[in-house]
């Protein structure tokens, strides 16, 4: 697996006591050193290596899915089913979902809103709509697409 010249990787790995994390071990994985000093210095969130962003999405997915809990009796039957599952828990994420974490005065952002892709948060209503409108006109082989709704313009 490689990012072809685009980014790097290092594992971290943390050796546990009885209660608490006694040792941790950084090894690059892909990159050079000079690429993680580079992204850490341009970090607004850590200047540290830690797994704590990517563990807690981890955590949130497994949450948000049935399919993906631990010691669950529920599975997804196909790899076609547990893909459109992730997709709607990734729609909900980044569209639908406030983070605690962009909060800015009153305002509470969803990362799309943080991002600029969006100016307010969406309902699953309207990124329904504006999917089956896409869906539809692909059947169609329609041409002109000023009339699907845009998730852009949606959140206008």
């Amino acid at each position: 697996m490689g990012f072809h010249g685009h980014g790097s990787m290092v594992e971290v790995v943390a050796e546990r006591g009885c209660w608490s994390v006694v040792k941790v071990d950084r090894k690059l994985v892909y990159g050079t050193g000079s690429q993680i000093e580079k992204a850490l210095d341009n970090s607004e969130d850590s200047k540290n290596l830690n797994t704590s962003y990517i563990e807690r999405l981890n955590l949130t997915i497994r949450q948000g899915s049935a399919y993906l809990y631990r010691r669950s009796a529920c599975h997804a039957k196909e790899e076609e089913y547990l893909r459109k599952h992730l997709a709607l828990l990734q729609c909900h994420y980044n569209f639908v979902r406030p983070h605690r974490t962009l909060k800015f005065g009153n305002l509470v952002k969803t990362p799309a809103m943080q991002a600029g892709i969006v100016s307010r948060r969406l309902f699953f209503r309207e990124i329904f709509i504006a999917r089956l409108g896409v869906f539809l006109c692909s059947l169609a082989r329609v041409n002109n697409h000023r009339h699907i709704p845009d998730i852009r313009r949606l959140a206008a």
